[in-house]
């Protein structure tokens, strides 16, 4: 029996992880999941293009599975408005529509391939973003941020180089740039422990 998804205005409250009042924006989590435009997988970072939303041709679309606990449920959300990351010790990645953000988990096996690039973009900064918070300024050179990076770190796989590919036209992090990595330090570190800060007060554009 073929399981059928539910739309994403259909989706129960009991499946929704919480509700911020002050904007009304639900917030659940998603696994499992594909992004599609007009039928075929994309990557997420196509969302850096712009969103697409009102231009059917363009509006890309998450086919995945919502979960509360024990509770599962296939839906289709969407059309997606951005993909961002939660930096920190246990960094996280988002995506949100126009009803609610979304914390994603694990792609399905299907989509993982594709995957790939977002998976990479997401591991790359979140790293980068605790070395700066870690690392005096004097030390982050590019060789040493790169024998850092090769190496695995939670379930994160180790970078051992970083084509341009993965950075894109604009770069996640600059990181050659000492001034930039302690302003960033001393403004962390000032705010208390860095690790559980975050570079805004909510989930951060992957942007240069």
């Amino acid at each position: 029996m073929v399981e059928t998804a539910v739309k994403e205005a259909d989706i129960p409250p009991e499946m929704d992880v919480q509700t911020d009042e002050s904007n009304s924006m639900t917030t659940r989590e998603v696994t499992q999941f594909a992004a599609y435009r007009q039928g075929q997988m994309v990557s997420i970072c196509d969302l850096d293009m712009g969103s697409g939303e009102g231009n059917e041709n363009m509006e890309i679309m998450l086919l995945g599975y919502v979960i509360n606990g024990s509770k599962r449920l296939k839906v289709e959300i969407g059309p997606l408005v951005e993909w961002c990351i939660e930096y920190g010790n246990d960094p996280t990645l988002w995506t949100h529509t126009a009803r609610a953000w979304y914390k994603i988990l694990s792609p399905s096996k299907e989509y993982q391939k594709v995957h790939e690039l977002a998976r990479r973009r997401f591991e790359l900064c979140s790293r980068l973003f605790i070395l700066a918070v870690t690392i005096m300024p004097e030390q982050c050179t590019y060789k040493s941020l790169v024998s850092v990076l090769a190496a695995p770190y939670k379930q994160m796989k180790g970078t051992p180089s970083i084509p341009n590919p993965l950075l894109g036209t604009t770069s996640c992090l600059t990181f050659g740039e000492n001034a930039r990595l302690s302003r960033m330090r001393r403004r962390l570190l000032g705010e208390g422990d860095p690790y559980g800060k975050q570079l805004h007060s909510g989930p951060s554009r992957l942007s240069g």
